[in-house]
């Protein structure tokens, strides 16, 4: 609980006809009438989204001018990557994809990006509740010894998860407040051509 304490601003006739407002933000001058004063509040706390994403971000109770600030407890996308080979799958990309509205419409937007670790491990946090679709981006495995034209590349196709060769055809994750939901991978070593 927290409280502030405001003093209200002092309106005096000033020459021009119109009124110098003094108060705790300063000085201004305006014509006369009834004074507007807003305030933004916000809040914030580890493993909460900030108060402003919340909806509705406050309540306020008229009776006693209380208003009560909403946090909603973040949703976390954690995962494996595996590999079909005994490569160390160190530093694969994944990117999540949230499902939003606009004017109506649905589609996918650009929800967030993580990196494996050295064991194939990655964490994606303070997301909202909703639906997202997860993929892993192209790697190319690039050999600098055997790297030349006359050389077969090889590398891992995009996954889409759970293990989907296309967008339209994976699977969407259903994220709550407050949970942490698990998306595993395998990736299969594929030959690459010029």
């Amino acid at each position: 609980r927290f409280e502030f304490k405001l003093a209200a601003p002092v309106q005096t006739p000033n020459e021009g006809g119109g009124f110098t407002y003094s108060g705790p933000a300063g000085s201004y001058s305006g014509a006369p009438g009834p004074l507007i004063s807003t305030m933004n509040l916000a809040a914030r706390k580890p493993g909460y989204l900030d108060s402003y994403r919340s909806s509705p971000p406050f309540h306020q109770d008229s009776a006693n001018g209380e208003i009560t600030l909403v946090l909603t407890p973040e949703a976390i996308l954690t995962g494996k990557v595996t590999m079909s080979t005994t490569d160390p799958p160190a530093g694969v990309t994944l990117q999540l994809l949230s499902r939003e509205i606009q004017e109506g419409m649905a589609h996918w937007a650009t929800a967030g990006n993580a990196a494996t670790n050295s064991r194939g491990e990655f964490r994606i946090a303070e997301l909202a509740a909703g639906d997202y679709k997860l993929m892993t981006r192209e790697w190319v495995d690039r050999d600098p010894v055997a790297d030349g034209p006359r050389q077969q590349h090889y590398g891992y196709p995009p996954v889409y998860y759970p293990d989907a060769s296309s967008f339209s055809t994976s699977g969407i994750l259903h994220m709550e407040a407050g949970a942490t939901t698990a998306a595993n991978f395998g990736l299969t070593r594929q030959p690459y051509y010029s």
